[in-house]
């Protein structure tokens, strides 16, 4: 079965067009655009119009280009920033007028969706951690099978750090100093499974799996990844002293040097240094364990649930009919 998914985040808008049969997943074409919404979040948060006609023209573009795939299901769902926004019904209107049924998600059920999209819809056959390090939250989860054992989410991720400590570009020895500050203590609610995950991490017995934005521009950058393949990421793994290395140096540039930068996705630039910070503090809480990344993640839960394998949440797939 052919299915389109389109994924809304804080710091960009994501589509997949995929096959699914017999539970394998065989990716189309897939792809991803910029769209500003964590960093367009006013205060009070709301999401201003200009800023919701700009992610109709993202959404247009997206429906335009998926239109010629004969995809046989569509779903869309909305992660942090539309959690967050005061004004989400008017997104998703906008939304509607181009046909696209959005579904703001429960942080529990993004967990879900990303734990089912790594490692496939049964799950890990051995105890694993999951990393979803996005621009509005960050996930954690381990255990084996469809769904995790346990799990958390953070309201924060490299988006929101970045706003909330960055006031220079790049960043003064204060913001960083605050920033790892700050995120140490939004961490600290996971202090009391440190021991438990950490043993399991350092034997060898759990393996962590880190997915969404952070993870794979590090990569990208790291290993000279020029040009996008299907899977290309899975299994590549960033060292906690790797992480660091390119968090310092990411700390140390600007906007325009890190989007200068080989490899460097033009969607992460403006938040990967943000992004590395957090990874930092987050790898070595867990005891300084080596990140092996995927490039798979809540799309792809989103892909084998509505064609038909376990789902996270009740819910009815919407007929594709622009695509």
């Amino acid at each position: 079965m052919r299915v389109l998914c389109v994924d809304i985040g804080t710091n960009s808008t994501l589509y997949l067009i995929a096959d699914v049969n017999d539970g394998e997943l065989t990716i189309v074409e897939r792809g991803l655009e910029a769209n500003g919404l964590g960093a367009g979040l006013s205060p009070g948060g709301s999401l201003g119009s200009e800023l919701i006609e700009a992610n109709r023209a993202i959404l247009e573009r997206i429906v335009r280009r998926t239109r010629e795939y004969g995809c046989a299901r569509s779903a869309a769902i909305g992660t942090a920033a539309l959690r967050y926004a005061v004004n989400r019904d008017t997104f998703i209107a906008m939304a509607a007028e181009l046909d696209i049924k959005v579904e703001v998600i429960s942080d529990e059920r993004e967990t879900v969706l990303n734990w089912r999209g790594i490692f496939g819809p049964n799950g890990p056959a051995k105890f694993s951690t999951a990393l979803d390090l996005g621009g509005g939250s960050t996930e954690l989860a381990w255990g084996r099978g469809d769904k995790p054992e346990w799990s958390s989410s953070l309201p924060l991720g490299a988006v929101i750090l970045a706003r909330r400590c960055f006031t220079s570009d790049p960043p003064t020895k204060y913001n960083i100093e605050n920033a790892a500050l700050t995120a140490r203590s939004a961490l600290a609610i996971w202090q009391d499974l440190r021991e438990e995950i950490t043993t399991g991490l350092k034997t060898g017995a759990i393996e962590l799996i880190g997915s969404a934005g952070t993870v794979t521009a590090l990569a990208a950058v790291k290993y000279r990844i020029l040009e996008y393949k299907p899977d290309i990421f899975n299994g590549l793994t960033l060292s906690y002293a790797q992480i660091c290395a390119w968090r310092d140096r990411l700390l140390s540039m600007n906007l325009t040097a890190r989007r200068a930068m080989p490899a460097m996705p033009t969607a992460r630039a403006e938040y990967i240094h943000s992004g590395a910070l957090m990874l930092a503090e987050i790898v070595k809480m867990l005891g300084e364990p080596t990140v092996t990344v995927s490039d798979r993640g809540v799309m792809f839960g989103l892909a084998y649930e509505i064609a038909g394998f376990p789902s996270a949440a009740p819910r009815k797939a919407a007929p594709c009919t622009d695509c």
